[in-house]
This record gives structure tokens, C-alpha cells and sequence, in this order.
């Protein structure tokens, strides 16, 4: 329903007062016969009687008793009067509203018929183009699957120089290269999945090139930590083994019971490892002490920390930067003889 205006109102207001002032009957309720009077006046002036002039003229009829009810005075059996008109008023605005609708249908499907005439004159010329692009794609197609076959076969190598630079534990000794390398291999994989072979084939060629250098890099630090292995393993009372990217070379009985002096006859291991550090000015260390002789954890955790802080100490006499070695003091249940009063110098190669 269209809002109603104030200047709509206006005829059925004075229509209404000048009812009330020559009728004995009591005055209705104006506001609502107004407002069914301009709906069903509007309705009017848009020609509803062309769509639904049955149930237009019931509304007129239902309203104009609903009139000479409220002039009777019987205003509850007006207002119901004046209701049944306003839906009736309604009923017909749908009626007309539903048949343009359908005006509008019919029309669209006449639209619809003519666009199908139309299609079918195209259809023999979209034959003809489709034949000739047919022979286009045919021969895209061939070109396609010569950039996928050099994308795949790009990508397998990526992979075989990846698996390559692992097996030289690349993924201790240059992790970055390789996650690097990695990610890129993925995204080639992933364009390849997609179809754009041209990408595929460029991630994959950078990724070889930067999983070579993780393979390169990889290989100098594994020779330096198996050299580093080899050359402590014959250090005398020093057992050396490999810890992925580290070297850890353990020595015992450098320290006597609950003591903290290094003994005597360790000096020469030490300073065989002191050489190890000066040869090789990148690798650091961990130091750790360890102590089982006193009564109680926190006297053995600050005598091995202690012993720890001593190699330490006695290292950097012999020229290594104190900032390359760390210490830590630990306890060891140990029961052997030289046992729970060992060192371990875990070297990290960088």
C-alpha cells in the first residue's frame, strides 16, 4: 500500500465532519475512515477497476455501509464494516500488482523466444569457429604438454638435489637453505598441480639452486665436524661422538673427588682440544660439569658448575674467546669409578 498524504486525507476528512454535523448520530472516529477513504480513492485514480473491478466495487460498497453505520452510531459494527473494506481496498491493489506482474512475464518471454531465434542463426557460425578453435587448442596442447613434461622432470631434480643436501644433514647444518628450498620446491609443486607449468618450471630451477647451496654449505661443516670427531676421538682419555650438527667429546676423572683442580695428567687432552678451537675460529661449546660425590644436589649442581667454569677458564688460557663457550653444572648418579665427576664439551659447529 502507498503511504497515504496529509492532502490525501483532506476530502474524506471534510466529508466525514460535514456527515457529523447534519446526522444525529455520534461522530466516528474520522482517522480511520479517512485513511480507507484515500486508499480506496487512490485505487481509483489508478484505473484498479481495468484489474480487479469486482472486489474494487465490494471495497466502495463495504466502505459506504461502514458510513451509514458510524451515522446510526453503531461504531463497533462500522469499524468491522470499514476493515473488510480496507482489505478488500488491499485485496485488489494485489490483484492489479499480480497481473502486471504477469503483463511483465509474458513480455519477458517473448523476449526470451526472440533471444533463442536469434541463438539458433549463431549456431552455425559457433560451429565453424569451434572447429577452428578446436585445431588451436590442439596445437596449444602439444606446446602444454612439452612444458609439463620439462616442468616435472625440473621438479624431480629440485627433489633428488633436496633429499641430496639432507643427506649431508643439511637440515642441522643449513636449515634456512633448506626450508628455503623446501618451500619453494612446494610452490612448484603446487603450480604444477594448477597447470601453470611455465611457474613450476622457474620455482623449480631456483629451488635447485638454493638447495645446491644448502648441499654446499652442508658438506663443508660435516667435513669440519668429522674431522672434528676424528681428532677427538684420539685425544687420550677422551670419548668423542657425533651429535647430528654438534660433537660431543666427554673426558673423565679431570677432577679429584669433591675437588675442583684440574688434575695433572688431563693438561695434555685439554690442550689438544684448546688446538681444536684455534683451528677451527667458528664452532662454540657447551660445557658441562658434573659432580656426584656430595651429600646433597645443591652441593654437587655448584661443584660441577664450578669444574665446568675450570675447563673453561683453562681454555680460554690457551686462546679461546671466553663468548664461544658456555657452561652449566649438572648432577650424575653415576656409581662408576671417574663417572659422576665427568665433563662434557658439546661443540657446535657454525
Amino acid at each position: 500500500m502507498k503511504p497515504i498524504k496529509t492532502f490525501k486525507l483532506l476530502p474524506a476528512i471534510i466529508f466525514t465532519l460535514s456527515t457529523a454535523c447534519v446526522s444525529s448520530s455520534p461522530v466516528p472516529p474520522t482517522k480511520d475512515m479517512a485513511i480507507t477513504y484515500a486508499l480506496i480513492d487512490d485505487l481509483r485514480r489508478e484505473d484498479i477497476e481495468s484489474y480487479a473491478p469486482d472486489i474494487f466495487r465490494e471495497a466502495r460498497l463495504f466502505y459506504q455501509q461502514a458510513e451509514r453505520e458510524y451515522k446510526r452510531g453503531n461504531i463497533d459494527k462500522a469499524e468491522e464494516l470499514r476493515l473488510i473494506a480496507e482489505i478488500k481496498a488491499k485485496t485488489a491493489m494485489h490483484v492489479k500488482r499480480r497481473k502486471i506482474l504477469e503483463t511483465e512475464v509474458k513480455k519477458l518471454q517473448a523476449e526470451i523466444e526472440n533471444a533463442v531465434s536469434i541463438q539458433k542463426q549463431y549456431e552455425e557460425e559457433l560451429r565453424k569457429n569451434t572447429l577452428a578453435l578446436q585445431q588451436i587448442k590442439d596445437r596449444i596442447a602439444v606446446a602444454k604438454e612439452r612444458m609439463r613434461s620439462l616442468a616435472f622432470d625440473s621438479l624431480n631434480k629440485s627433489e633428488e638435489k633436496i633429499e641430496d643436501a639432507e643427506t649431508a644433514l643439511a637440515q642441522y647444518f643449513s636449515p634456512n637453505l633448506l626450508n628455503q628450498a623446501k618451500q619453494i620446491q612446494k610452490e612448484a609443486q603446487d603450480r604444477l598441480n594448477q597447470g601453470d607449468y611455465e611457474g613450476s618450471l622457474e620455482l623449480s630451477k631456483k629451488a635447485m639452486e638454493i638447495a645446491d647451496k644448502a648441499l654446499n654449505e652442508a658438506k663443508k661443516k660435516l667435513e669440519i665436524r668429522d674431522e672434528i670427531l676424528k681428532k677427538g676421538s684420539v685425544i687420550y682419555g677422551v670419548k668423542a661422538e657425533p651429535l647430528e650438527d654438534k660433537v660431543k667429546l666427554t673426558l673423565f676423572e679431570l677432577f679429584p673427588p669433591l675437588g675442583t683442580k684440574i688434575l695433572f695428567d688431563a693438561y695434555p687432552s685439554l690442550d689438544a682440544i684448546g688446538e681444536l678451537f684455534k683451528k677451527h675460529p667458528d664452532i662454540k661449546a657447551f660445557i658441562k660439569g658434573y659432580a656426584n660425590e656430595s651429600s646433597t644436589e645443591s652441593s654437587n649442581l655448584k661443584l660441577a658448575k664450578i669444574r665446568a667454569d675450570t675447563i673453561k677458564s683453562y681454555l680460554v688460557s690457551k686462546g679461546v674467546l671466553p663468548e664461544r663457550l658456555t657452561t652449566e653444572g649438572l648432577t650424575d648418579t653415576s656409581k662408576e669409578k671417574g663417572k659422576g665427576r665427568h665433563v662434557e664439551i658439546i661443540i657446535e659447529i657454525h
